[in-house]
């Protein structure tokens, strides 16, 4: 007798969907899991540093601004000032990233 997929319900208790579970990883998805997290770990270190750096670079141009005294730097940043506000995610997201993949 088959029982429909559509239908999980209809099937005895305690019956198996579907291949999961560590007992059923082969050696070849676990190489490929371990290979795909090396990545993601070398791809979120590279992206933490480019954050930062996008942070510093936005700082500098900040003070740029304040240097030439137009106005355009504001030379007070206040808390709700768009260029503060991505500063400030730019580095928590950078710390963030070191924090998780760094080990």
């Amino acid at each position: 007798m088959t029982y429909p997929y559509e239908s999980p319900h209809l099937l005895p208790t305690g019956t198996q969907m579907s291949m999961t579970g560590e007992d059923w990883t082969s050696e070849r998805d676990k190489n490929r899991q371990k290979k795909a997290e090396a990545k993601r770990k070398k791809t979120a270190l590279v992206c933490a540093d480019k954050l930062e750096a996008a942070s510093n670079e936005l700082r500098d141009f900040i003070s740029a601004c304040n240097d030439c005294r137009d106005l355009s730097g504001d030379e007070k940043l206040e808390a709700s000032d768009g260029r503060r506000i991505m500063i400030d995610q730019l580095s928590e997201y950078s710390s963030f990233l070191r924090w998780k993949y760094e080990k």
